[in-house]
């Protein structure tokens, strides 16, 4: 019996197919997808008529930061951002530089699971000796198949953001180590020193605005420490995941790293696809690695319509606009943006030629289930979880911070225009939001396990 009928909808799948038909969902799981009307409603079954408008699988976003705030008010405001925008699973990056243990563990899942209202799971970081030694007993008590490493962030510059920066002998013995168990490495790739001198540089020269940050942490920081961090992998046999790649260069190496037949992975992410450091926002666009100039946003979209780029996350930080003042190197890292990855791409993405539906699937759901082992998530196949959303390519919406649900106050998208929004985000069979609003509980969602193959 169906407790969840999608009617009349177009099912969109990685590989470019579009399936007519309805859906059937039973105990949050899909049973079948079938040809309009073929199967008649059961008996207290949930319909929902999707008036022809395409359905993707719940987006997944395989980075964002939710720090600890209040009690666990994190997982509920930005999770709820996540629902609004068609995302149904997320990964937080969780990073501790005095490690992790199961009473972390048990009191970080409770709190998650009574105030998320869709599914997560956590990436790891390894900082430091012990933390790598104790790599393969992470992964067995946490169920865990990801491990987060940084090259940046040295000295004080990581101690006051509670990051272990690796040297490049950690970072070999860290690769040789999740190679070991099976794992994955994911790993955030900047030259600290390079980026140093460059900031004393401009800082001298008096300049303060967001195309000053991205010369003081420029694409060749970038880029040369992602060619450091593939030679390391391939020597370790390591799988490697490049976290939010911005720069032309990089993307280009990684891509011809693939293509050699490395096991590489590319993630981007939508501000560095459609906004560069001349943007309005100012202030509101400082992140690391920088927002760039148009030449990288280009390279980055020909790399994603060329298939090189592999997953979209958003490195969601709930940042305030009063942690934004003052000049750009006073102002915070960081910017929201797991409730506008879907509505950019499609705006930006299909309704302007640039990618179609198809790659949109692979790059927000089905490479990202595959990359980190998440076995249920990805497809609307039978079996899988009745994770979807259906998304209006024809509504044009304007963004303001207080729509997007986040506890952020500000958004670098405000004031913009974008055509194409989820209209109805479903997680595990159950309506989480609809028509811009919320609609589910929290405490819905779930951890998802991820353990290694014996």
């Amino acid at each position: 019996m169906a407790d969840l009928v999608i009617r009349n909808g177009r099912f969109v799948y990685a590989d470019g197919r579009v399936v007519e038909g309805d859906l059937h969902a039973v105990g949050g799981t899909v049973a079948a997808v079938t040809a309009r009307g073929a199967h008649p409603a059961s008996a207290g079954s949930e319909e929902v008529d999707a008036e022809g408008r395409y359905v993707l699988p719940g987006a997944i976003d395989p980075h964002v930061q939710f720090p600890p705030v209040g009690d666990f008010d994190h997982y509920a405001t930005e999770t709820r951002s996540a629902a609004l925008g068609g995302v149904t699973t997320v990964l937080k990056m969780h990073r501790d530089l005095g490690g992790y243990d199961a009473a972390w563990f048990r009191e970080e899942l409770a709190g998650a699971e009574r105030r998320a209202h869709i599914d997560f799971a956590f990436h790891l970081a390894l900082m430091d000796d012990d933390q790598i030694a104790r790599t393969a007993e992470y992964a067995a008590e946490f169920e865990t198949s990801s491990f987060k490493l940084f090259i940046a962030y040295k000295g004080e510059e990581g101690r006051e953001r509670n990051i272990g920066s690796v040297d490049d002998g950690q970072l070999l013995e860290a690769f040789e180590a999740v190679a070991r168990i099976g794992a994955v490495a994911l790993t955030h790739c900047e030259n600290h020193d390079l980026a140093t001198r460059c900031k004393q540089r401009v800082v001298a020269a008096g300049r303060d605005d967001l195309c000053a940050f991205n010369d003081s942490r420029p694409p060749l920081a970038e880029a040369e420490a992602v060619q450091r961090a593939a030679l390391l992998a391939r020597y370790a046999g390591c799988p490697l995941y490049v976290v939010h790649v911005s720069a032309k260069e990089s993307v280009e190496y990684l891509a011809a790293a693939k293509a050699s037949g490395q096991e590489v992975f590319i993630e981007t992410m939508p501000h560095y696809l459609a906004v560069t450091c001349e943007t309005p926002a100012g202030n509101l666009g400082k992140v690391n690695p920088p927002i760039r100039t148009r030449e990288h946003t280009e390279a980055l979209w020909r790399a994603f319509a060329n298939g090189h780029v592999d997953t979209i996350g958003s490195d969601h930080v709930a940042t305030s606009r009063a942690s934004k003042q003052g000049t750009i190197w006073e102002a915070e890292l960081g910017l929201p943006g797991v409730g506008t990855i879907l509505p950019v791409l499609m705006s930006e993405g299909v309704n302007s030629g640039r990618i179609s539906l198809g790659q949109l699937v692979a790059a927000t759901s089905t490479n990202p289930a595959r990359i980190f082992g998440l076995t249920r998530k990805g497809a609307l196949v039978p079996g899988n979880d009745a994770d979807l959303v259906i998304v209006d390519l024809e509504l044009e919406r304007e963004v303001r911070a207080e729509i997007l649900g986040s506890a952020a106050d500000q958004t670098i998208y405000e004031g913009q225009r974008l055509r194409g929004w989820p209209v109805l985000t479903v997680c595990r069979g159950v309506q989480v939001a609809r028509d811009g609003e919320l609609a589910g509980p929290e405490g819905h969602g779930r951890f998802i396990r991820r353990p290694l193959a014996a």
